[in-house]
């Protein structure tokens, strides 16, 4: 059975990534919303790598190990979304400008390297944001008095500590935005409803993680930028 499945259905290539064992995305949640995208679209997964590493490190022996079969074989490589791939937009646009397809499955086949290397753009921003307000936290609860002794436990007070420091700032959205709204208006698009629309098709999520963008949220985040 598996075998016939295999003659109707084209091979694909499965990369999933964890910082740590304890990440909150695990490998065996990347791996089955990689199934169910192969289920819609007629794929079958030929071989699996993973890795266990940050997102900067450019050198992951699954990563390589995978490129080095999508080469072989013409497989496309399937991640969950682009940041499993890479936190480093100049690794992500390497990595475009390969003879080997990349596919985010939350965004699918329909997004182009345009729309990837935004989406590489908002999440290395992120993981610098994160990181820098990540070492204030530390500095503010060794001030405390805190004994940075428990990894897990200080770094779940230092992030919502963080989240705090961010809605009250509204930096946070601003920072998050700016980019891919300097982008769009690149292209020639500066109305309101049009970017709204843009917005939707690059599959960005709104502040409050929707996918339909409200006039009134696109425009209040126009103003603001």
């Amino acid at each position: 059975m598996k075998n016939q499945l295999h003659l109707l259905t084209k091979p694909a290539i499965a990369y999933t990534r964890t910082s740590t064992s304890q990440q909150q995305i695990s490998h065996e949640a990347q791996q089955q919303a990689i199934n169910a995208f192969c289920e819609r679209e007629g794929y079958h997964i030929d071989r699996s790598f993973c890795d266990f590493a940050s997102g900067t490190n450019t050198k992951r022996p699954g990563l390589l190990a995978a490129i080095e079969q999508a080469k072989k074989t013409g497989a496309p490589i399937l991640v969950l979304r682009i940041d499993r791939l890479s936190r480093s937009v100049s690794h992500i646009s390497q990595l475009l400008n390969s003879k080997v397809q990349f596919v985010a499955v939350e965004t699918g086949f329909q997004a182009d390297s345009f729309v990837l290397t935004i989406m590489a753009a908002v999440a290395e921003h992120e993981h610098k944001r994160i990181s820098k307000r990540l070492k204030e936290c530390f500095s503010v609860l060794r001030e405390q008095g805190v004994v940075l002794g428990q990894p897990k436990e200080v770094l779940d007070k230092a992030r919502l500590k963080s989240i705090k420091t961010n809605r009250a700032k509204g930096d946070a959205t601003k920072d998050r935005y700016r980019e891919v709204f300097k982008l769009i208006k690149s292209e020639g698009i500066t109305s309101i409803r049009k970017t709204a629309e843009r917005l939707e098709v690059l599959n960005i999520p709104t502040p409050r993680g929707k996918q339909k963008w409200s006039l009134r949220t696109t425009s209040r985040l126009m103003k603001s930028l």
